[in-house]
């Protein structure tokens, strides 16, 4: 399931990163950089520089559902484990409490 998940998760952000290094982004950008008085060549650079920085280093908020929708997923395999191993154990020592029991008393 996790697999799929992540799967989906890459061709969405391949979407958006295609989405993000389009024209209209940085043109806009660009465009709202020189009227403030950049030069076009340094608003250019500045722009494609932080679209490849979003692209790259902010996590979106799908990111970080993503990420919480494994993390549940992995919190929910260790608790059952958790609670197999915590039932073994217990059956396991009732055993033993019985066995010694056995041993000393002689019921």
């Amino acid at each position: 399931m996790s697999v799929d998940i992540l799967r989906d998760s890459a061709s969405t952000r391949s979407q958006r990163r295609r989405n993000l290094k389009g024209e209209g982004y940085t043109h806009n950008f660009v465009k709202k950089l020189t009227k403030a008085g950049m030069p076009e060549a340094q608003a250019e650079i500045l722009a494609s520089e932080q679209a490849n920085l979003i692209e790259n280093r902010l996590a979106t908020k799908q990111d970080i559902a993503l990420l919480e929708k494994n993390m549940e997923i992995k919190i929910e395999s260790v608790k059952s484990d958790l609670v197999k191993w915590v039932a073994g154990l217990l059956i396991a020592q009732a055993a033993l409490v019985a066995a010694l029991l056995k041993l000393f008393t002689g019921v």
